[in-house]
């Protein structure tokens, strides 16, 4: 299955706010996709803290199940002042 990615947050040489396409397995649910993508990418567990997620334009959580074409958008909650 292949569904396209999106990062929104603070940009790095491995993850920008690009739409990826990655091919995921039948059943991978958010938490999966992460755990993939943090492998693929060699990301740290602190690109995906506090973020928020989006599949299809609704929100979701971690556990929400992925099916072929769906477009994800994960937004890092960010903060100053």
């Amino acid at each position: 299955m292949i569904v396209d990615f999106k990062y929104l947050g603070l940009q790095n040489d491995k993850l920008n706010s690009e739409v990826k396409k990655i091919e995921i397995k039948k059943d991978t649910d958010i938490k999966l996709l992460i755990k993939e993508l943090k492998e693929k990418y060699e990301l740290s567990d602190e690109v995906f803290k506090g973020c928020s997620y989006m599949v299809n334009k609704k929100r979701a959580d971690l556990n929400t199940k992925l099916k072929d074409g769906d477009y994800v958008l994960v937004m890092k909650a960010l903060g100053g002042g």
